[in-house]
């Protein structure tokens, strides 16, 4: 299960190409000078191999190709994640972390659903040159610390600074809004990020801990929605739910 390394780093979504993770140095992917945890790439699975305990996909970008790891919960369909069909030859959306064994990258993958608006990958394309640019524009002024700015999803633009590494929670606690959530998503996600639970919170949990109490609907949607933007993963089952930050 993923954790937070005690060491400064963003915590934001990174969209990368999968060449910047081939190219990246042994010690990681490295955004002006902060190692990025969480990575985001969008490419097309060209093919699938299934065990009891992983799926391994070969994803493709115009840039290159990577191996993608989805470690399966127990009695899991190795070819599903969360009831979505994972499918040759269709464009798919990677979000986690990278990992190196014997000189080859690879991606352990915390959250993977295929694209159902291709519009997404031009989006992508453009976030990874914004990114490029901001950190070259920050990098310049000596200021590490990359402020949260609206239109990417919560999913870049900030580099975690000084307060991010002394407290990585206090970044985002002080600026969802910047995540482009409304204040139903933001109470709800508010509630998942404060969970100190390894095994995830359950709807029901969230439900019990919002000072003003939401309709078990709304919370299930929200949760969908959190899912699918990779803000929040499943974790010891589709019934539990933690922060990606």
């Amino acid at each position: 299960m993923w954790r937070r390394n005690q060491v400064k780093r963003s915590q934001n979504i990174v969209p990368v190409t999968i060449k910047q993770i081939i190219e990246a140095p042994e010690e990681g992917l490295n955004i002006a000078g902060v190692e990025s945890n969480l990575v985001k790439v969008i490419g097309v699975i060209r093919s699938i191999e299934s065990t009891s305990l992983k799926a391994v996909y070969r994803l493709e970008d115009t840039t290159g190709v990577i191996t993608v790891i989805d470690w399966i919960k127990e009695d899991g369909d190795p070819d599903k994640r969360d009831d979505i069909q994972i499918v040759e030859n269709q464009y798919h959306r990677a979000i986690g972390t990278i990992r190196t064994t014997a000189g080859e990258k690879h991606m352990i993958v915390i959250d993977l659903q295929p694209l159902t608006d291709l519009a997404e990958i031009t989006s992508h394309m453009l976030e990874i040159i914004y990114v490029a640019l901001k950190a070259e524009e920050y990098e310049k002024a000596g200021d590490f610390e990359m402020k949260k700015e609206p239109g990417l999803n919560g999913e870049i633009s900030g580099i975690g600074g000084t307060n991010a590494s002394a407290n990585p929670n206090s970044y985002y606690d002080s600026n969802t809004n910047g995540l482009n959530f409304n204040p139903t998503q933001q109470k709800v996600f508010s509630v998942i990020q404060q969970s100190n639970d390894e095994n995830g919170i359950t709807p029901q949990e969230i439900h019990d801990a919002l000072p003003q109490k939401m309709p078990m609907k709304d919370i299930t949607n929200i949760l969908e929605w959190l899912v699918n933007e990779g803000h929040v993963y499943t974790a010891i089952d589709d019934n539990h739910f933690r922060s990606t930050y």
